[in-house]
Order: C-alpha cells, then sequence, then structure tokens
C-alpha cells in the first residue's frame, strides 16, 4: 500500500497543474499510504515507502491549496476593480 501511495504521490506532484485529476490521484493516495504506515507498523515492516508516500501526496495538495486562494485572490480583485469602474460612469 505505501508503494502505490508513492506512486500517486509522484503522479500528483508531476500533473499538479491538472486541477481535478490530481485531486483524484491525492484522496486515493493520501489513504493508501496512510494505510501502509499503519499496517507496515503493526507488522513490524519498514515504513519509508509510506512516509514517502504521505509527504509526495501532502507537496501537491499544499500547492493546489495555494493556488486555489491566488486564483480567488485575483478573481476577487478583478471583480472589485470592474466594479470601480463601472459605478464610475
Amino acid at each position: 500500500m505505501g508503494v502505490a501511495g508513492m506512486v500517486l504521490g509522484i503522479l500528483a506532484i508531476v500533473f499538479f497543474w491538472v486541477p481535478v485529476f490530481n485531486w483524484i490521484l491525492i484522496a486515493i493516495g493520501l489513504p493508501l499510504s496512510i494505510a501502509g504506515l499503519v499496517v507496515g507498523k503493526q507488522r513490524g515492516e519498514p515504513v519509508g515507502m509510506a512516509i514517502a508516500g504521505i509527504v509526495l501526496n501532502c507537496v501537491p495538495l499544499i500547492i493546489s491549496i495555494i493556488i486555489i486562494i491566488l486564483i480567488g485572490s485575483f478573481l476577487g480583485l478583478l471583480a472589485g476593480l470592474i466594479g470601480g469602474l463601472a459605478g464610475g460612469f
């Protein structure tokens, strides 16, 4: 499970610019990585791949959240400017 989560995390980093595909990869990869970490610790197996999967899935998630905030801020600013211009006429 940890390896699958890590692979999906790598794909999510590569495709972070494709919003819906990226979110699907993260939605599948992050739980797989967390499950791999839990199962690996219970069985006493190495959990390095699962930890890497968690990190690799969190990075594009954070990048996506920042991009959404920036786009929302830009659109709000643009709407304010357009509203200000329209009110001046």
